[in-house]
């Protein structure tokens, strides 16, 4: 069987340097559980860094609340897997009910960058219902 993920998607919420704060605290405290279940941090893109610097060398993953399919392109505002493997992410959110709604993404979106976060060894975390 699988290890249980345990996963928090941080939204649109904190700052860098907040973000940090929050990340040290819980490594701090979920030091002794990691081994129970793989523990993933997913703050908004803008802290993505900060959060990489204070969880660097523990077991705790990190990862990206979005990508797009594409490797590079005219796609405003998107970034693509190898700029998430860059940011030291080992994770990304797939398929999230907000971006359903809010950006149309249908099954057929949720499946082409599923397709390309594993070819590109991300690990998906997709979201349904």
């Amino acid at each position: 069987m699988r290890k249980p993920i345990v996963a928090g998607n941080w939204k649109m919420n904190f700052t860098p340097d907040e973000a940090a704060s929050l990340a040290d605290q819980i490594r701090l405290k979920i030091v002794d559980e990691s081994d129970q279940c793989d523990v993933v941090l997913c703050p908004p893109f803008t802290s993505l860094d900060s959060v990489r610097n204070v969880i660097d060398g523990t077991k705790i993953g990190l990862g990206a609340q979005n990508m797009h399919w594409a490797e590079s392109g005219a796609y405003t505002g998107e970034v693509s897997a190898g700029m998430i493997l860059t940011s030291g992410c080992q994770y990304v959110i797939l398929g999230h009910s907000e971006r359903r709604q809010y950006s149309f993404e249908s099954d057929a979106d949720i499946k082409r960058k599923t397709v390309v976060a594993l070819s590109s060894g991300l690990t998906p975390i997709i979201c349904v219902g």
